[in-house]
């Protein structure tokens, strides 16, 4: 059985409808470390899955699951990428953040 690529437009529903609750994301270590290092907030990482743009197509993960990056300018600062995988049971797993410009 083949299963269907999942579309940025159908992502990004999920994601927004998903970031609606605080519970349903989970911020992993690994992109709280990288949030305190680059000095961005729980604030910014909502910003971004609620306003954000996904870049490029979802990719499925081993787990069935679908990671996709999301970027958006944030007002004053510089473009913040937060890559998100939609898990089996709807909920959001932060991976990392990342400013976008690699300074």
């Amino acid at each position: 059985m083949t299963r269907l690529r999942l579309t940025p437009a159908v992502a990004l529903k999920r994601i927004r409808e998903a970031a609606k609750v605080s519970g349903n994301v989970i911020l992993g270590s690994h992109a709280k470390d990288r949030m305190l290092e680059r000095d961005i907030t729980k604030r910014d990482v909502y910003r971004v899955l609620q306003q954000g743009d996904i870049e490029g197509n979802p990719q499925e993960t081993e787990r069935g699951e679908w990671k996709c990056k999301l970027t958006l300018q944030l007002r004053g600062r510089r473009v913040a990428g937060v890559v998100t995988v939609i898990m089996t049971n709807r909920k959001l797993f932060i991976k990392t953040v990342e400013w976008e410009d690699g300074r």
